[in-house]
């Protein structure tokens, strides 16, 4: 029986399972046939009782791939924050993302991260904005995790942006 953690912890162990253990390897998209000729083969989907699934405060989440099989319908970009921008400070956010049953962002929290609060904060408000496809099992909506990579770019651009 799973006990029960804070979110950010759940996050981190949903974190450790998709980068350490791995998911399953994808099916290759096209395979070469015998002339060289490239074919395409479908993927199938992973049932939802075979998922991986997180608890949060009771309630359990199937996870899907970002951004393989949640790949947002509207996604503005995070902007680095400006101060942060002018100390050339950047990093990586990776955050977990729980998504409602209408595509929406229901909370997200850092999972990982090697940058500074005000970055992490600026990933985390775009992200809270942004909207994923609806997931169904049979029919009905449900609610789900993903978990997204955050880069920032601290590199000093020259000339007009």
């Amino acid at each position: 029986m799973m006990s029960r953690l804070p979110l950010h912890r759940l996050f981190l162990l949903l974190a450790a399972l998709t980068v350490g253990l791995g998911w399953p390897l994808p099916a290759r998209a096209a395979d070469e046939s015998a002339d060289g000729e490239k074919e395409e083969q479908a993927e199938e989907e992973i049932p939802l009782a075979e998922r991986n699934h997180i608890e949060v405060e009771g309630v359990w989440y199937p996870v899907f791939q970002y951004p393989k099989e949640a790949k947002p319908t509207y996604d503005p970009t995070p902007r680095l924050p400006r101060k942060a921008q002018k100390e050339a400070r950047g990093g990586l956010v990776l955050l977990g993302v729980l998504i409602d049953t209408d595509g929406t962002v229901i909370d997200t929290q850092v999972a990982m991260s090697n940058t500074e609060a005000d970055i992490e904060d600026a990933a985390k408000k775009t992200l809270r904005r942004w909207v994923f496809p609806i997931k169904a099992d049979n029919g009905h909506p449900i609610p789900y995790a993903v978990m997204v990579p955050v880069r920032f770019d601290a590199t000093p651009h020259f000339g007009p942006q």
